[in-house]
């Protein structure tokens, strides 16, 4: 830190409540503007605090931070940049969110790579479903192709993960490797007349910053003096006990409530599911009673010729040349293989595999929750009537 800042007065040896309520006093005096929409994003933002101060004290990995606003001009940035100055002395160095799974690869790596102690992507938009991002979340080590030279590397990962943009949603497996703080000033114009008790705040954050860390350290300290007590209840979080277990705990012992409990929130059916939904719907009504097809027949379709007409594909296939003999074929394979067993919606829609070693080729069929309770085996149709 700045030796301009001063020093950080020493922490008592014995942490008092009225040292825990000093804390958090002086932590929501920093906060206090920011229109958090529940006590939930108030208290998972202090984690967010709290993520970098015990990240060495807790073992395996750290969930995702989503700083989400319904409108621009809210605050996100701002918070985000808070949280950086704080814990790190510095405005949060941000990046964008990179669409291509390659590049995100590469982006992350780097950064890892280079002992970044934040992973921060700013002004997300849509949905957050990376397979790379997924993998960075619930590894310690992050393997990587380092950029110009031909050499792997494993950089550990110990950072704090941050995404903030509005209307976030996190797709695929990433829901449950993310926990929201959302903010909401429930006006059109969020940015307009805006007033903080400390203004500008980050110089403000700046100046006290040995202040705000001892907070935070009083915090944590309080948790530890007292043994470090277990919270009651099933971690709500797999792949992320250690952490979930530091920082329920500190909330605890400083009563802070209503850590997670907005967890619901991101078990959110997203449009990409929706899509698919419907498209495998589509193939249960051509094809039905678990019927196996190749995949050249729902290409076929998808184009408007052949047996079955009118199946549209999902956005994530939108982009995909239709009219290319064979490209179609392939992105709907890799597509489908991806997705095997994957349920979707009431009717749970999924898709299984089998080889035809007669034909050699992959065959398919469309699945739901009702025929794996009314059917004990599959028929063996190739197609429709």
């Amino acid at each position: 830190p700045d030796e301009t800042l001063g020093d950080m007065d020493p922490l008592p040896d014995i942490i008092s409540e009225f040292d825990c309520d000093d804390a958090i006093h002086l932590i929501d005096e920093t906060i206090c503007d920011f229109p958090f929409e529940d006590d939930a994003s108030r208290a998972n933002f202090y984690a967010l605090l709290l993520t970098p101060i015990l990240r060495r004290s807790y073992d395996g990995c750290t969930p995702l931070a989503l700083i989400d606003a319904p409108a621009a001009g809210t605050g996100k940035t701002l918070l985000t940049d808070v949280f950086s100055v704080i814990t790190s002395g510095r405005d949060a160095s941000k990046m964008s969110f990179p669409k291509d799974e390659a590049e995100l690869h590469k982006t992350v790596g780097s950064v890892l790579y280079a002992g970044g102690s934040q992973v921060i992507f700013d002004n997300v938009s849509g949905i957050i479903s990376h397979p790379a991002l997924a993998l960075a979340l619930t590894t310690m080590v992050f393997p990587f192709r380092i950029l110009g030279i031909s050499r792997m590397a494993e950089p550990e990962n110990r950072a704090t993960w941050i995404a903030n943009g509005n209307q976030l949603h996190p797709g695929g497996d990433m829901p449950r490797r993310c926990y929201m703080i959302r903010i909401n000033a429930k006006t059109g114009k969020p940015s307009s007349g805006r007033t903080f008790r400390h203004d500008p705040l980050l110089p403000w954050c700046r100046v006290n910053r040995m202040r705000l860390l001892r907070a935070l350290l009083v915090l944590a300290r309080s948790w530890y003096s007292a043994g470090q007590p277990a919270t009651t209840g099933p971690c709500p979080m797999g792949s992320f006990e250690g952490w979930w277990r530091a920082m329920s705990g500190v909330l605890t012992a400083s009563r802070v409530v209503g850590f997670l409990d907005n967890a619901a929130s991101l078990d959110v059916v997203n449009e990409g599911d929706l899509q698919w939904e419907r498209f495998l719907a589509q193939i249960a009504e051509s094809y039905p009673a678990g019927a196996w097809f190749p995949i050249n027949s729902i290409a076929s379709a998808c184009r408007g010729t052949g047996n079955i007409q009118g199946m549209s594909l999902p956005d994530s296939l939108a982009d995909v040349e239709t009219r290319s003999r064979g490209e179609l074929e392939r992105a709907l394979g890799a597509s489908f293989s991806k997705r095997i067993g994957r349920r979707y919606g009431a009717e749970e829609f999924y898709l299984d595999k089998m080889i035809d070693k007669r034909a050699r080729i992959a065959k398919w069929c469309v699945r739901t929750a009702a025929m794996d309770e009314g059917m004990t085996g599959l028929l063996d149709g190739v197609g429709p009537a």
